[in-house]
């Protein structure tokens, strides 16, 4: 919430507006809804077992960044809405990490959902940020990357486009109970999605 309010200052808030013009949002103040994806804190969903997040880290143009106290940093990006910063999140999942040192955690970095105007981190951008945060902690932290996933795990996922491209809900509730114990055989893990977006 609080780098959402940091945006709609000055030159942000004109910026904002235009990119949620290409959006079916009814009001303004749905900027909160676009700006939390999760209702839990990140400590909350990983103490219930959440070992998996995608995020979509991006930051303001120059000019615009300028006009507001978010920085050069990067954050979480729904289409121009900023969340949570992105070396935030990794610094408190790192905690988390160094303090169960058996666990794993995926993070998934993604672009899509993300306006063109939007300036994404590079690889080099990724791998500083990650770098620095581990280094911050004192290290104790094994990094992965994408060839320790390719051992070709076949999930069953609750996620359908149609479905969680909603503002209220019910039908990602349909698409929870068209689930079942049949179509779930087999597979090495389910993933239960339960956020709602505007677009997909």
């Amino acid at each position: 919430m609080e780098s959402t309010d940091l945006a709609l200052q000055g030159a942000a808030t004109g910026f904002i507006a235009q990119g949620l013009q290409m959006m079916p949002i009814p009001r303004l103040q749905h900027h909160y809804g676009l700006a939390i994806k999760q209702k839990e804190s990140l400590e909350d969903m990983l103490a219930i077992g959440a070992r998996y997040f995608e995020f979509r880290p991006g930051r303001f143009p120059p000019g615009v960044r300028a006009a507001t106290s978010l920085g050069g940093h990067f954050y979480y990006m729904h289409a121009c809405i900023p969340g949570i910063r992105y070396d935030e999140f990794l610094a408190r999942t790192l905690v988390f990490l160094q303090q169960h040192p058996n666990e794993i955690v995926v993070v998934q970095l993604r672009g899509d959902g993300i306006l063109g105007q939007i300036e994404q981190p590079s690889q080099q951008d990724k791998d500083r940020i990650l770098a620095d945060e581990v280094q911050r902690l004192g290290g104790g932290i094994t990094v992965g990357n994408f060839s320790d996933m390719q051992n070709g795990v076949d999930q069953y996922s609750s996620y359908d486009d149609n479905a969680y491209s909603t503002l209220d809900g019910d039908t990602i509730v349909k698409a929870r109970n068209g689930m079942s114990a049949e179509k779930q055989r087999g597979k090495a893990f389910t993933l239960l999605q339960c956020q709602a977006t505007a677009t997909n």
